[in-house]
């Protein structure tokens, strides 16, 4: 059997990275050194990371792993030749390394992030609107798409929603909630959003909402959502619900019920038609 090796870049430890590490505790792990996280000072003076060595140590006396390896530029570039089966956690530093240095290697990302279930709204069902129902495969198939997509991919701790553009039954851009300005932001710092209860002062928060996140993406690539469909895991909360309502988008699907619903009516004023997609298999009519 190939031996397995687990490479990270690990700027705070937290019950994430334990997870990942007992998982794959008879791996040799290495950790990102300075020659390579320098290259995201950026993003690792924003979340006030600790240096590699003092991590190598702190690690080690976890006890969990034999072997604990500080990584350079070089030992990437060595790790590619080798027959062996690379790990790493899946965030971004991470993907940005596995995809400049391992672009013909067969890795497995692990997600890292947590997510605080006595914080989630459970409800999933239609918003009380006058809307339609659609059950039809397509557009069932987007919104697991995008559910998906957003469980694997997302950072935030409340909640992780998919949202995408389409036209013309083709995805122009998607995207998912993630936390800035990096991904750890709220293990280092905490959320804003942990200290109110559930619906109150959802502004305060590090998280970039999905559907904020996707018409920001869409103004970048210089892409018009004048007429477009939007599709959101999630219903939006109401400061996305602004954004929504005055983006041009024509309609809105989406599967999820949410705690705050406030938005609804003033997506519904803007004349954008709202339609709940159906996941089950039950036999409504639309």
């Amino acid at each position: 059997m190939n031996k397995k090796v687990l490479v990270a870049f690990v700027p705070v430890l937290h019950q994430g990275y334990l997870n990942l590490f007992n998982k794959y505790s008879g791996a040799d792990l290495y950790i990102l050194g300075k020659d390579i996280t320098d290259e995201y000072k950026p993003l690792t003076k924003e979340i006030r990371a600790l240096e590699p060595d003092l991590m190598k140590s702190i690690i080690k006396g976890l006890g969990i792993f034999d072997k604990v390896f500080i990584a350079t530029k070089e030992t990437l570039r060595e790790l590619a030749k080798k027959n062996a089966g690379i790990i790493f956690p899946n965030e971004d530093v991470m993907r940005d390394i596995s995809e400049r240095y391992w672009p013909n290697k067969k890795t497995v990302s692990e997600s890292i992030f947590l997510r605080f279930d006595k914080f989630r709204s459970t409800e999933e069902e239609a918003v009380d609107i006058d809307q339609k129902i659609s059950i039809e495969e397509f557009d069932k198939k987007v919104i697991r798409d995008l559910s998906a997509r957003a469980e694997r991919m997302s950072s935030d701790v409340w909640r992780r929603v998919g949202a995408a553009i389409i036209r013309d039954g083709e995805i122009i851009v998607s995207t998912y909630n993630k936390h800035v300005p990096s991904e750890q932001t709220p293990f280092v710092f905490g959320d804003p959003r942990s200290n109110f209860s559930r619906g109150v002062c959802i502004e305060l928060s590090t998280a970039f909402h999905a559907e904020a996140r996707l018409i920001t993406e869409a103004a970048k690539m210089g892409i018009a959502t004048e007429g477009m469909d939007m599709y959101v895991s999630t219903f939006p909360c109401p400061p996305c619900a602004k954004l929504i309502a005055y983006s041009g988008i024509k309609r809105l699907f989406y599967a999820g019920g949410y705690s705050m619903l406030e938005g609804a009516e003033l997506i519904k004023g803007r004349g954008m038609e709202i339609i709940y997609v159906d996941l089950s298999n039950k036999k409504k009519n639309a």
